[in-house]
């Protein structure tokens, strides 16, 4: 049976109005009461909701236009830890004390100290790059650490070298390094990234995500409501305040959500015409791009192409399957497919035309007591697959 799920915004005349995503996609707006490890307490026009922690996806508190993404911002250095902090970094500034790191951020961000056993990466963007460019072009050299530390250099050709060693210390734009045996020093200027070595134990998981309206990103693992700030305790065993009208919006982790671009189909069909396959893609569009519908960007989702069909093993342990589905704003107002979702072999969401004329649609599915749930993507009415670049964003599953 094919649930589709129209939510619909009470209006308010709240003077600090809000809104809270529920990971079942139901949304309220109205005013926070309330927030603190247990959940969260909303005052509506229709009076107050209460929701569990664990039933709670996001809270948009400053509906910012064009939020900055720090990742996407050109020559800005950013430190990134293993719980999903972003935070913008000065590289002059930039010191290793002991098994710590010490950041000034400039003009955005927090000073504060991270440990090293916390941390991802450190990117150091040329002037025409961005730290996901940095990422991508780790990515693309297969650079990836694992007991030891990496260095990605760039030489005088232009081209990345990745240098692996220990990290020794950093301090005035400079960068001391292990390397065979030895010690090296290593200008900031010729560095693009700091691979940090993975450490024998897992560092604490982040709770959530509180995002601030310059673009930096702080991870928490318990969070609570003042007058004027929100207190975070750092999975680092830390705490900062953040004034709540410097907070965009905060995410909840919730152990009952998991995201379909976390988990590998166990099959996987796909061909093009002429038996020309375009792969189906994680977190991307299958033309390469961030996955965009209706002119929002989403950070995780799957990116089709026709003919696809993707089948994942649910162990019967989700109730709600719940997507936003369309064609890629890259592509937009071309491409029709036609999409099809079965649970256990059985359409619980009939053969549907998208086009590139049509608003994306929000789709939710009762997948109770299913053992797989199986995504097609097939050719539309015109037979070709011409642009038919199909997102599946924030496809989620939910016990």
């Amino acid at each position: 049976m094919t649930i589709l799920c129209f939510v619909f915004i009470l209006p308010v005349s709240l003077a600090s109005a809000a809104v809270v995503e529920t990971i079942d996609a139901q949304t309220y707006q109205g005013e926070i009461t309330r927030l603190d490890a247990k959940g969260t307490t909303i005052k509506t026009a229709g009076g107050e909701k209460t929701f569990a922690a664990e039933d709670l996806s996001k809270l948009v508190l400053n509906d910012v236009a064009d939020l900055p993404d720090l990742l996407k911002t050109r020559s800005q250095a950013v430190v990134l830890t293993r719980a999903g902090d972003v935070v913008p970094a000065q590289v002059e500034s930039l010191r290793m004390e002991k098994d710590q790191l010490r950041i000034e951020p400039g003009k955005i961000g927090k000073p504060m100290k991270l440990p090293l056993r916390h941390l991802r990466a450190i990117l150091f963007p040329a002037a025409d790059q961005s730290p996901e460019d940095v990422l991508r072009l780790c990515d693309e050299i297969k650079s990836e650490p694992g007991a030891n530390d990496v260095l990605v250099i760039e030489r005088k050709d232009g081209k990345p070298q990745t240098v692996v060693g220990s990290l020794l210390g950093i301090a005035e734009r400079k960068i001391q390094f292990s390397y065979h045996g030895k010690e090296r020093t290593v200008k900031a200027d010729r560095l693009r990234a700091i691979l940090l070595a993975r450490p024998a134990k897992a560092p604490p998981a982040a709770r959530g995500w509180l995002k601030t309206t310059d673009g930096c990103v702080y991870t928490f693992s318990e969070i609570e409501q003042a007058d004027a700030f929100y207190t975070l305790q750092r999975p680092q065993s830390t705490s900062i305040n953040i004034p709540r009208d410097e907070t965009a919006n905060i995410t909840f982790h919730s152990d009952r959500l998991v995201y379909l671009a976390d988990l590998e189909p166990s099959n996987v069909r796909q061909h093009g015409l002429f038996d020309k396959a375009i792969p189906y893609r994680v977190n991307y569009s299958a033309g390469g791009s961030p996955l965009r519908l209706g002119g929002r960007e989403y950070k995780t989702g799957l990116g089709l192409h026709s003919f696809c069909e993707l089948t994942y093993d649910l162990g019967g342990t989700y109730r709600v399957f719940i997507a936003t589905a369309g064609i890629d704003d890259a592509v937009r107002p071309n491409g029709a497919a036609a999409l099809m979702i079965l649970a256990d072999g059985k359409a619980i969401f009939p053969a549907t035309t998208l086009t590139g004329r049509e608003e994306p649609m929000l789709i939710r599915l009762s997948v109770r007591g299913a053992k797989t749930l199986t995504i097609r993507l097939d050719f539309g009415p015109d037979k070709l697959d011409a642009s038919d670049h199909v997102d599946l964003a924030d496809a989620r599953l939910v016990k």
